[in-house]
């Protein structure tokens, strides 16, 4: 695989397109959930369905948790943003897999790279979105 497109799903989705034989990125954003598809359907036809995987952070993979420490309405507010994150995963993958594409799902991680240290890290000198950076991450060095 020449590209790895990474997507951390979200209101606000991630997205890095990653170029394995050129080290770098080629694409980083933060977008909508139909962008995102969007997005991956106009590579396909752009390069190929065998050049390319898809890297999904899917948080379907981990354990559900309960919080009795949190007050109910703050606790509503979670339940809904992580459903929604679980609904659009899901989606993408759907998407993907019917597209006959590729799809590799990875579990959420709590670590979060800020701007500075992922530009050590990659040598991606642009400017991007956490969200953007998450996505990114997915496939960086792979």
């Amino acid at each position: 695989m020449r590209y790895l497109i990474g997507i951390d799903p979200g209101v606000k989705t991630g997205f890095a397109i990653y170029d394995r034989t050129e080290k770098e990125f080629i694409y980083l954003d933060t977008l909508d959930f139909w962008n995102a598809i969007t997005m991956i359907a106009h590579f396909k036809m752009q390069v190929g369905i065998s050049y390319f995987k898809v890297i999904i952070e899917n948080p379907n993979l981990n354990r559900p948790t309960f919080n009795r420490n949190q007050n109910a309405r703050s606790n509503t507010r979670i339940s809904q943003n992580v459903g929604q994150n679980k609904r659009d995963a899901s989606l993408l993958i759907d998407f993907c897999k019917r597209e006959g594409i590729e799809v590799q799902e990875i579990k959420p991680t709590a670590s979060k790279k800020n701007a500075k240290f992922f530009s050590q890290i990659t040598g991606y000198k642009g400017r991007c979105s956490q969200h953007a950076r998450d996505a990114a991450l997915l496939c960086w060095n792979r």
